[in-house]
Formats: structure tokens, C-alpha cells, sequence
């Protein structure tokens, strides 16, 4: 019986499929004429154009399939006949596979292929991300359908239920500037993946616990509060804790305990931070400014850190930060600045650095001049060199294992070599690129380019099952302000250095710096 009422809903639906199948592929096409670069510029609204087009269309067919056998009511022609409801269940889980699955894990696996890529390469990215967007996107649309009667109920119903996500996010928000907190602790960062895998498995159950009722036992009213229930929790999962999750993070370090040599300490001999010399007046501003929008304050803390390997990467992905005044009372300062610290080749394990924490206007002039103590928890994730990789700075066009393919060519304003990598599946998370020269062995500083990307999994919703990676390598300054030891004259010696960097250990470390005058820390 499966197979029948799936013959039955094709024959009714072959045209909207073959019409949403052929929208999916157009926004591949478009994506892969993209190439590296990007640079026709037609093509970008038109790939925005055709991806909310294709998820749209997506969504109307999987409802479309499920109103030809709708739950709610008593008229229905499958509880006439009788159809199990088994089968029935089963046939529309077939037809959200095959019809609307189906495509678009087809199209990812032709472009991967397309551009080069093995088939097993090409094929797992395709079905990661096919997997992605079924538990993301296909199934909780399918349980939803099914809780109404026709496609106008579902549009209303998900336009109020958009409205509702809307209307929380901004409390939410509003809620967490309020007490000086990131709305989203985990967003934006490496471990955002635990929360995003919460709302992926809150998902699944209640797209099983939907179909259930509504399937076997046709109870609306009660999958419906079901329904709410579970995507109010979904949208709690935004608010998961840092140190739970970057527990989790620590569990799967790679190699476990490599970082435990590792120790920062507060280093006040290092001094005051001073502006580099010859820098134009916007980046003075950035370096000398110690007042922000809020009027805040803006401290630079001298930091020690010992321990350090060859060939490594140090980067904070989060420094929590709080005060404790002489009368015992804490003041809770919110998160440091960025911090990431690179050690290329051999190391005497030692480094020194200036890290950058932002503190009340109010609170700053208060207690500026009196010693407090400053308490602060940093969670670091150690990343080592896995591979490196030369190619030509003028076009190149190169495959690297581990990074893709790669093409480099120089911006059209002249003063920057442009590197962009392509890759089926998961692409690079962190890595450092510069200019070097062959003969000479002279090169530019490093470009870091570190997304931190800690997710086992790879998956993303638009606009397919490619990753990619770029940085733009300056070697001249239209000011004429900069030197830098490889120029435009030398490009045709020169080849673009992008050493690729693993994780291998998540952890903490915390920091103490009792009887701190926070005024002696600002820059000059």
C-alpha cells in the first residue's frame, strides 16, 4: 500500500515536484558559476532570489503531500477506505525522501563532482548536508502540515508562529543588554553546534511525537500544544549555558591533556600597550580610544603565556571577566576582546601580549584609582599545524589535500593578492596565509583566517554542499604609508604560504590578579 499512495501523490503532484527539483538546480548552477571569486555580480541577487524560492517551494510541496491524505477532519478518503495508517505515515516520509531530498542531494553531488572532487568526497557531502536539512528543514515542515487541513492553514500557521519567534528574540534580546550579557552565549563561536544540536534533537522528537498522535491516533488538539511546547524549548536552546557546553566541546578534544603545559600569568614588567609607529589617524583612533558608545572603558592587560609548543595556535574563544571591589561586592565586566596568539616554528614556549577589556563608564570612574581584584576565566582551544601549502601568487589554480581546490589572482584596485579556496563538505576552520618570496625567502606578516569551526558534523542550509575559504594578501598601500618586504614587483617570484591548523585540545584556564589599578592600564 506504501508504494501505491506514493505512485497516487506523484501523479498529483509531478508537476510542482519536477518545478521545485528544477529551482534547486537552478540555484546550484548559479552558485557553481560563481567559482572562486565571485565576481559577477548579476548572479549574487539572483542566487539569494532562487534560494528563499527553492526553500519555499520545498515547504509548499512537503505540505502538498501531506493535505492529499490530510489528518484533521472526518471526510478524509483514507479513512473511508481504510488505510493503514502506518503505510500512509510511510508513504509520505518515501515522497519527502525521494521527491524532495532526492534533488537536491542529486545537485550537490553533480557539483561536487563538477568541480572536481572524488565521488566519495562529493557523495558524503551531499548526504551530510541532505541529513542536515532533513532534520533541520524537511521533517518538523512534514509534522507540522500535519496538523492542518489545507496550505492556507499552514501558511497562516507559520507566519503567526514566525511573529512569535520574532516577538521573543527581540525580548530576548532587549532582556540581555539589560544586564550587559550575550543574548546567545554560544552563537557565533566554535561550539555553537551543541546548541544547535539541542534544537535539532528537540526537533526530531517532537516531529515523532507529532505524527504519532496525528497519524495513529488523529489527536490535533493536543499535538498542536505538543507542537508549541517543544518549539519554545527549541528557541531556549539559544540561551545554553557557556560552560556546559564548552564541557561538552572538552570532551571531544582530539588529544586530550596536550594543552597542560600551558600557563598565563598577569605580566606587569610588559608595560603599558603603545600605538606602533606609523599608523594613519583611523587606526590610531582604534588603538588609542579608551572610550567607547557607551562610554565605557577600554584597558589593555600585559599577559604571560608560558608552555607554548612549535608550530601552534592559542585562540580564546570566550574570557569571562568580573571585578571584586575592597568592599567584597562583584561587578560582573562581561566578555574580554578576541584573543588568538601564533607560534610558528620552533618556540621557546613563551609569549607576552596585550589583551583588550572593556569596562562601564560608570563603574570606570568610580574605581579606576582604587586596587581591585580581577578574576578572569578564559576557555582556549590549542590548534596545531596539520599541513602547509605554496601556490603561485598569479594564478595559481591548485588542489590541496585537506583545503580544496585553490585559485589566486590580484584584486582589480592592484594592492592585494585575492586566495580562494573551494571544498565538498566540511573546508577549512583555521589557518594562516601570507606573501613569500621564493628567492629571497622574504614575506608579508600573516593573515589569520580562523573561523572557528569545531562542529563534528558538517551541514548548512544554503547554498550547498560546498564550504569555502578566502583572505586578501595586501602588498601595497595606496597611501604610500606602508613598506611591505614583498611588492607587486616581486609577484611573479612569489607564491601564497597557507599553513592549515588542527584542533587539538579545548580547555581552561583561569587568571587572578589581585590589588590591579585599573587606570594603569590604559593605553598610551
Amino acid at each position: 500500500m506504501v508504494w501505491h499512495i506514493f505512485k497516487k501523490d506523484w501523479k498529483l503532484l509531478w508537476r510542482l515536484v519536477v518545478g521545485v527539483a528544477a529551482v534547486h538546480w537552478t540555484t546550484t548552477v548559479i552558485a557553481f558559476n560563481f567559482g572562486h571569486f565571485g565576481e559577477n555580480r548579476t548572479l549574487a541577487p539572483l542566487l539569494n532570489l532562487f534560494q528563499v524560492i527553492a526553500f519555499l517551494g520545498s515547504g509548499c510541496l512537503i505540505a502538498a503531500v501531506v493535505h492529499q491524505d490530510a489528518i484533521p477532519g472526518v471526510r478524509q478518503d483514507w479513512l473511508v477506505r481504510p488505510v493503514q495508517r502506518r503505510d500512509l505515515l510511510l508513504a509520505k516520509f518515501l515522497f519527502v525522501l525521494v521527491m524532495v531530498q532526492g534533488p537536491i542531494l542529486a545537485a550537490d553531488l553533480v557539483e561536487g563532482l563538477a568541480n572536481g572532487f572524488p565521488l566519495s568526497q562529493s557523495l558524503g557531502a551531499a548526504v551530510s548536508r541532505g541529513v542536515y536539512l532533513l532534520l533541520g528543514f524537511s521533517l518538523p515542515v512534514l509534522a507540522f502540515a500535519s496538523l492542518t487541513r489545507s496550505l492556507a492553514e499552514t501558511v497562516v500557521g507559520g507566519v503567526a508562529a514566525f511573529f512569535g519567534f520574532a516577538l521573543f528574540q527581540m525580548v530576548s534580546v532587549s532582556l540581555a543588554r539589560g544586564v550587559r550579557l550575550p543574548f546567545e552565549p554560544t552563537g557565533g563561536t566554535g561550539i555553537g553546534w551543541v546548541a544547535e544540536s539541542g534544537r535539532f534533537a528537540l526537533a526530531l522528537l517532537v516531529t515523532i511525537a507529532v505524527l504519532g498522535l496525528q497519524y495513529f491516533r488523529r489527536k490535533t488538539t493536543p499535538a498542536r500544544g505538543v507542537t508549541a511546547g517543544v518549539a519554545l524549548l527549541c528557541m531556549f536552546t539559544q540561551f545554553v549555558p557557556w560552560q556546559p557546553a564548552f564541557a561538552i566541546q572538552q570532551r571531544l578534544s582530539q588529544s586530550a591533556g596536550a594543552s597542560s603545559p600551558i600557563l598565563m600569568a598577569f605580566e606587569p614588567n610588559l608595560g603599558k600597550l603603545r600605538r606602533p609607529p606609523g599608523l594613519n589617524f583611523e587606526e590610531a583612533a582604534r588603538w588609542s580610544r579608551t572610550r567607547w558608545d557607551e562610554g565605557d572603558a577600554t584597558l589593555y592587560l600585559p599577559l604571560g603565556v608560558a608552555g607554548l609548543p612549535s608550530d601552534v595556535v592559542l585562540k580564546a574563544d570566550r574570557s569571562e571577566m568580573r571585578l571584586v571591589g575592597a568592599d567584597g561586592k562583584t561587578e560582573n565586566l562581561g566578555l574580554g576582546d578576541d584573543l588568538e596568539i601564533r607560534k610558528e616554528g620552533p618556540s621557546d614556549g613563551e609569549t607576552r601580549i596585550h589583551h583588550a577589556i572593556h569596562v562601564r563608564g560608570d563603574l570606570y570612574s568610580r574605581i579606576k584609582d582604587q586596587p581591585v581584584r580581577l578574576e578572569i576565566v578564559y576557555s582556549l582551544t590549542l590548534l596545531r599545524l596539520a599541513s602547509s601549502h605554496a601556490i603561485p601568487a598569479l594564478g595559481g589554480d591548485q588542489r590541496m589535500p585537506g583545503v580544496g581546490w585553490c585559485e589566486t589572482k590580484v584584486n582589480q584596485a592592484g594592492t592585494a593578492v585575492r586566495l580562494r579556496c573551494l571544498q565538498a563538505g566540511k573546508g577549512t576552520s583555521c589557518g594562516t596565509v601570507f606573501l613569500e618570496h621564493g628567492a629571497s625567502g622574504r614575506r608579508n606578516p600573516a593573515m589569520s583566517a580562523c573561523s572557528a569551526d569545531y562542529a563534528p558534523y558538517f551541514g548548512q542550509y544554503i547554498p550547498d554542499a560546498m564550504s569555502r575559504f578566502g583572505v586578501n594578501l595586501p602588498f601595497r598601500d595606496p597611501t604610500g604609508l606602508a613598506r611591505y618586504p614583498v611588492d607587486g614587483s616581486q609577484l611573479p617570484e612569489s607564491h601564497v604560504v597557507l599553513r592549515v591548523y588542527r584542533v587539538e585540545d579545548h580547555f581552561t584556564r583561569r587568571l587572578v590578579i589581585p590589588g590591579i589599578r585599573l587606570k594603569d592600564w590604559e593605553p598610551e
